[in-house]
């Protein structure tokens, strides 16, 4: 067997770890409480998303371009550089603009990752001759970002239970070192012959987004419910933190909820369909929703904090807990693309509402953090109220398949 061979062979392995590193985020259960100590208030944490999501639609495209350019394996190297840049950066920034600039550098680190790293695992695969397993490797490959979220956050809040900057800069450090990890086993990728072109792909998951939205009026309803529900998942897990902490509840407390809610959503992810032949397509869809509003309304009007606890651990669990069965409600639409294109379609919309939704949060948040709550539950309850799946929108969907 070759050198090379056996080089490409072990892509599937060094892939994986190296997203597993960069995913890697010690200090995200308490992340907002870093920014305020940092000297950021409500609203301009909630104006970093905007910077993501404006980062995410400028580069998405050119880094497709990129990767068919200077190869795979290098602007996958690139993105794990940007990451390190952008966690060096978090010790010494300081207020907004600082913080705006290193969130549009992990933004632009993940572009280089989108598309590139699906590249790189089916040119791998095609050149061993070993295509049926794309779907297997697919799916390991993408749990490496979930399972690094899992326990780490965990051991952040504590780590930063009192959150002093010295504890904060533990944390920053546990990011630092995992992203020098990745750039170790980044470099050990061995670049495959190109089957497939990632500008292409990019560029016509761009065009084939809108074409299939205006195709499917029920798909259409569909990504909007979906969307509205995430973005006001991450709406709220933008002001979570302080107003948890401002009722009372501890550091630890955050972790454990950080703790439990991934936990959940990854095995779901793990045995989506298990879940599925169990509760069914149409109760997925349209509990979903439902619940999320009451956790919302209950977070808002409520008084005891444990209810509250309990209802905002619900509001970011559901807000992605529905992930795997939107991607197939849209891989059934499509003829010959791969299961990241259903990714991609959601995410265009989402960075588009993104940017206005997170605007109008920030200004809410100038005046009283808990306003921002009008944003979630008007969201929810439109999804619920205008844009509920039904059983012919699902019906389409077979009927297609």
């Amino acid at each position: 067997m070759g050198k090379k061979r056996q080089g490409i062979l072990k892509n599937k392995y060094f892939l994986f770890w190296t997203r597993f590193f960069v995913e890697i985020n010690a200090i995200n259960a308490v992340i907002q409480l870093f920014y305020l100590k940092r000297g950021l208030n409500p609203s301009e944490i909630l104006y970093l998303g905007i910077a993501w999501s404006v980062a995410t639609l400028v580069f998405e495209i050119p880094t497709g371009y990129l990767a068919d350019s200077i190869g795979r394996k290098k602007t996958i190297i690139l993105g794990v550089i940007l990451n390190i840049i952008a966690n060096l950066l978090m010790f010494v920034a300081y207020g907004f603009w600082p913080f705006a600039a290193i969130t549009a550098i992990l933004s632009l680190s993940f572009s280089c990752f989108s598309g590139t790293d699906d590249a790189i695992i089916y040119d791998s695969l095609r050149e061993v001759g070993d295509e049926k397993s794309l779907l297997r490797i697919s799916g390991k490959y993408l749990s490496a970002a979930r399972v690094s979220k899992i326990f780490t956050p965990f051991i952040g809040a504590l780590i930063a239970e009192n959150l002093t900057s010295f504890q904060f800069n533990i944390l920053l450090f546990i990011n630092a070192f995992s992203s020098f990890a990745a750039l170790v086993t980044s470099v050990r990728l061995v670049e495959p012959n190109r089957f497939v072109d990632v500008s292409e792909k990019e560029t016509g998951v761009f065009r084939d987004s809108v074409t299939l939205i205006k195709n499917n009026p029920n798909l259409a309803k569909i990504i909007l419910n979906k969307t509205l529900v995430f973005i006001g998942d991450f709406v709220f897990w933008k002001i979570y933190q302080p107003l948890l902490i401002g009722i009372g509840f501890s550091v630890f407390h955050l972790g454990v909820l950080y703790l439990i809610f991934q936990s959940i959503l990854t095995l779901v992810y793990w045995f989506p369909q298990k879940i599925k032949d169990k509760v069914g397509d149409l109760a997925i869809f349209r509990v979903v929703p439902f619940v999320a509003l009451l956790c919302a309304i209950y977070v808002f009007l409520g008084t005891n904090k444990w209810l509250i606890y309990i209802s905002s651990m619900g509001i970011l669990l559901l807000g992605s807990v529905r992930d795997p069965y939107f991607t197939e409600v849209v891989q059934n639409r499509l003829k010959s693309y791969n299961r990241a294109t259903a990714t991609s379609v959601f995410n265009f919309f989402k960075s588009i509402f993104d940017i206005p939704l997170l605007f109008i949060s920030g200004l809410l948040a100038a005046k009283d953090i808990n306003n921002v709550l009008y944003i979630p539950i008007l969201l929810f309850a439109v999804s619920v109220l205008f844009l509920q799946i039904d059983k012919d929108d699902l019906a389409v969907r077979n009927k297609n398949h």
